[in-house]
Formats: C-alpha cells, structure tokens, sequence
C-alpha cells in the first residue's frame, strides 16, 4: 500500500500543476492546512482510544507538521 504522505503529496503537486483546473497558491494552502488539521485530529484521537500510543502524540503531530509545511512551502511559497 502506498504511504498516504506520498499520495498527498502526488496530489498536491499534479494540482498545484493545473492537472485538475487552474488553482491559487492560496486555495492550494487552505486545502493543505485543512488536511493537516485532519491529520492531527486523527493522530489524537487514534492515540487516545489506542493503550500505548499516547506517549509519542506531541513527536508524529511535529513530524506531520514539518512535512505539511515544506510541501505548502514548496507548492504555495512561503507566507510573507
């Protein structure tokens, strides 16, 4: 099975290239930070029904954000 990072990130990319219709550098980061918002609330809430995992929560929602925030980066530019 494909890591969901890397179809996310497949994704993005064929949009930010226009494979779907034009789109903004600014809907483009809206659409990824609500990803990432869905993310974390995933990684939380799988950790709190999960016995085991709620030690490493603060260290996978860093890791996702720093991957969120070089792909919007690297697809949107970064923020002024």
């Amino acid at each position: 099975m494909d890591d969901p990072s890397t179809r996310l990130e497949d994704f993005a990319t064929r949009a930010a290239g226009g494979a779907f219709g034009p789109v903004t550098p600014e809907v483009l980061r809206g659409f990824l930070e609500s990803v990432h918002r869905d993310i974390v609330a995933g990684i939380q809430t799988r950790a709190s029904s999960t016995p085991g995992l709620e030690h490493d929560v603060e260290d996978r929602i860093e890791a996702k954000r720093e991957e969120m925030e070089d792909l919007i980066a690297r697809l949107c530019g970064r923020r002024a």
